[in-house]
């Protein structure tokens, strides 16, 4: 056996892997009942204005973001949004006769307000957008065009993680099975910003760590570093704490330690300016928008004046809802009330966790560097603070006893820091490369059996 078989039959594993999750979720783009994806409804609103080339959305008033957006696809996506909210099932039938209606209509646009959404940057949106875009120069049918703007974000989710995964060094296996559990494949197949925040943020993270590898680094290089890195805060408010991971690039590969510093001072403080100024020209306040009962201002006024309120806030926030977050990341389903909503998979989840801790032991990794592990896990760490921070003031009812809003899928980057981060601090050991494959396979076989149970539920709402 030459020595270039285990490295092969590895690659083979993960492509076979890919083509796994790519037809489970090619069910879930048709099988999931339209605009019942976790929050799809308006992201499907700015995924369309994207695909319109409306790139920043229309102000209204200070709270109150939207656009004109096409009529026909949003008369399609309304039938099964008053089905959802309804709690009924939709009808294939009456929503193909209903295409076919919209489909010889002339095209109009319809004014909608959408902030959740549309203070979000295009940069998530493209693929999906690409798709609609695509479908609507084809002229196809309404609910097609519906469909491929859902295929498009999948495809586009698929890729990136895959260009992601390839880049890696270490911990491919992990990453892999971390990013791609039932709801990370359900997110994908529906209009969802949360895919290409994440493949994004992890491709930033293996750039980042090819470095460690690299002799020198060409113009490319740095081009793909700084580029990644300074728009990450573009994807989300608390992505540019990730843009920290630019210290890992070694020192020794700039002509002079100043270099570096400038570098990846210029990559962070670009993250962290286009974060706030994005932001600041296209703020959303959900506490505002959704009338949950918080005050924004009050709630940063305790931050600053009575810290160890918030401190005890975030204690208990962290007792009552760490335990469920995992299962929330791994089998949350939908959005609206039952039976679009649903959570399944407990005990795969549990199952799929081992597997994860199980190949953080087994996978390929080079010599321990404790230092670039302890800077994953303060930026995983720093994440969840600031997402629960985030959450405090711009969500939070004054009065309760815990942080409110929060889903376990938000905290999916930090955990994905926090691995590569064990996976690097690890004593360098013997090739395990043989047993890793086989426990992402089992990992695969669970997202499928989960998946397929999904999909059954949704069967029932959508016949």
């Amino acid at each position: 056996m030459s020595a270039k078989t285990p490295n092969t039959a590895y690659n083979r594993v993960i492509t076979l892997y890919f083509c796994l999750i790519a037809v489970i979720g090619y069910f879930f783009v048709y099988l999931v009942t339209p605009v019942s994806g976790i929050d799809e409804q308006f992201h499907f609103e700015r995924a369309l204005q994207v695909s319109q080339g409306n790139l920043f959305p229309q102000r209204y008033d200070r709270n109150m973001l939207g656009g004109d957006l096409e009529n026909r696809l949003i008369a399609f996506a309304r039938y099964f949004e008053n089905r959802r909210d309804r709690a009924l099932s939709s009808d294939r039938q009456a929503a193909k006769e209903l295409a076919d209606a919209l489909t010889g209509q002339p095209s109009g646009r319809e004014r909608l307000e959408f902030p959740s959404t549309a203070s979000y940057s295009p940069i998530m949106y493209l693929p999906s957008g690409l798709g609609l875009l695509t479908s609507r120069v084809l002229h196809a049918r309404i609910d097609t065009q519906f469909f491929m703007g859902r295929l498009g974000n999948l495809i586009g989710y698929l890729l990136i993680l895959a260009l992601a995964v390839r880049t890696l060094p270490w911990g491919r296996l992990g990453i892999v099975l971390l990013f791609t559990t039932p709801t990370c494949l359900h997110l994908a197949s529906t209009y969802s910003a949360d895919p290409l925040t994440n493949a994004l943020t992890l491709l930033f993270f293996a750039l980042c760590l090819r470095s460690l590898q690299a002799d020198s680094l060409t113009r490319r290089d740095l081009f793909l570093l700084a580029l990644s890195g300074g728009t990450l805060g573009l994807l989300k408010l608390t992505c540019c704490v990730f843009s920290a991971a630019i210290l890992m690039v070694p020192p020794a590969l700039f002509t002079h330690r100043r270099s570096w510093l400038l570098f990846c001072g210029g990559v962070m403080g670009a993250s962290i300016a286009t974060a706030l100024l994005w932001n600041i020209v296209f703020p959303f306040v959900p506490a505002v928008y959704w009338k949950t009962g918080g005050d924004p201002h009050l709630a940063a006024h305790l931050l600053l004046t009575h810290p160890w309120h918030v401190a005890g806030l975030v204690i208990r926030t962290l007792e009552s809802g760490a335990h469920w977050w995992w299962l929330d990341i791994y089998g949350r389903f939908g959005g609206g009330p039952p039976p679009q909503f649903f959570k399944i998979g407990e005990t795969a989840s549990l199952m799929t966790a081992v597997l994860v801790f199980l190949l953080a032991l087994t996978e390929r990794k080079g010599p321990s560097r404790p230092l670039i592990g302890a800077l994953f896990l303060s930026i995983g760490l720093a994440s969840v603070m600031l997402i629960l921070i985030a959450f405090y003031v711009g969500f939070t009812p004054v009065s309760s006893a815990v942080i409110t809003g929060l889903q376990g899928r938000y905290f999916l980057l930090a955990a994905g820091a926090i691995y590569l981060g064990a996976i690097v601090s690890l004593p360098q050991s013997a090739d395990r490369r043989g047993i890793g494959p086989i426990l992402l396979l089992l990992g695969g076989v669970l997202t499928l059996r989960v998946s397929v149970a999904a999909m059954e539920i949704y069967s029932q709402n959508w016949h």
